[in-house]
């Protein structure tokens, strides 16, 4: 086993502000079972209240008039009792929150909402801007992740010509390892097709070069032959 020691965990710059927007996030909801929905609030004697299943739900109140001549009546009344401030200062807040947690912890907000309508449609140039600020924090690591993977694979080797293979011995120690670590993004092939055909017919880019961006076959030797092939026999 492996250890690579790291002081901080990747969320450590951003603990607070996850404690409190998970803190905002309880407290709204609590709120809004306590106040979210209408009270029905009353003046007077109700004597019809209808059941909540009830289709045209009406409510009767009864008039009282004092005054003979002017035909003055008092009743009651009903009025929903709702809250009229609406929390835009807590909506701002787990807003900001929110953005603040993606943009300090370097992570990119995939959520639907953030990518909808880009789907199907983004380009490859696009979507590495999207994971820059992520990219960029991996690439500081690579040091450490780096070593771990030597060491794993050095342990390896060293496993495999102390047991099974002790003739590999002499070549263990003039083995060296080198470590790639190569982007999780999937490639544009539309798009890479589209620079190396400019570049080509621009005359900026070799047939070499070209195979080799592309990165569709293993042999490319044979590939470009085969190319250059085809280009002979259309002449």
């Amino acid at each position: 086993i492996v250890y690579i020691p790291q002081d901080v965990p990747e969320w450590y710059d951003v603990e607070s502000l996850i404690d409190r927007f998970e803190t905002g996030l309880s407290k709204l909801g609590a709120s809004n079972d306590y106040s979210g929905y209408p009270l029905l609030k009353t003046y007077g004697t109700v004597t019809n209240m209808p059941d909540r299943n009830d289709d045209g739900k009406t409510l009767n109140f009864p008039m009282k008039e004092v005054d003979n001549e002017t035909g003055k009546t008092i009743h009651g009344d009903a009025e929903f009792l709702t809250n009229s401030q609406a929390p835009e200062s807590v909506k701002f807040e787990m807003e900001t929150l929110e953005s603040l947690i993606y943009g300090l912890s370097s992570t990119p907000n995939l959520s639907f909402d953030n990518l909808k309508g880009s789907v199907g449609n983004i380009s490859g140039v696009a979507l590495k801007l999207l994971f820059l600020d992520s990219i960029i924090k991996a690439s500081m690591n690579e040091g450490d992740n780096r070593t771990m993977i030597q060491r794993i694979i050095k342990i390896l080797i060293s496993g495999i010509i102390t047991t099974t293979e002790q003739n590999l011995k002499k070549y263990a120690k003039e083995t060296l390892i080198k470590i790639q670590f190569n982007s999780i993004l999937p490639d544009d092939l539309k798009e890479a097709v589209e620079i190396i055909s400019l570049g080509r017919s621009a005359g900026v880019i070799s047939l070499k070069a070209a195979v080799d961006y592309i990165d569709m076959t293993d042999d490319k030797a044979a590939e470009i032959a085969a190319i250059e092939k085809e280009a002979k026999d259309k002449v």
